[in-house]
C-alpha cells in the first residue's frame, strides 16, 4: 500500500479510496505453493483510465512484494536458543 500512496502523490492523482486485494489458487499439482496469483484494485478517482493505468503499471513494477516472489531472495535461518 505504500508503493501506492507514494506513486498517487508522484502522479498527482485525486484517488478518494484505494483497496487492493491478493488472491491465490493453490497448485494442485504440487504440495506446496501458488498456481496463481491475482491482484484486484478498487479504485474511487476521477482520474483517466490512462492515468490510472500507469499508475497500476508503476506499482506492478516497484512493489517490493511481488519483486520478492518473482525474483526469490536467499533463504536464511538461524536458530538461537536462550
Amino acid at each position: 500500500m505504500m508503493v501506492a500512496k507514494g506513486f498517487s502523490k508522484k502522479l498527482k492523482l485525486n484517488i478518494k479510496s484505494i483497496k487492493i486485494d491478493v488472491s491465490g489458487e493453490m497448485d494442485k499439482n504440487k504440495s506446496k505453493g501458488f498456481s496463481l496469483i491475482k491482484t484486484t484494485y478498487y479504485i474511487d478517482t476521477d482520474d483517466s483510465e490512462k492515468q490510472i493505468n500507469k499508475f497500476i503499471n508503476l506499482i506492478e513494477k516497484y512493489c517490493p512484494v511481488k519483486l520478492t516472489i518473482t525474483d526469490s531472495p536467499e533463504f536464511e535461518t538461524e536458530i538461537k536458543i536462550i
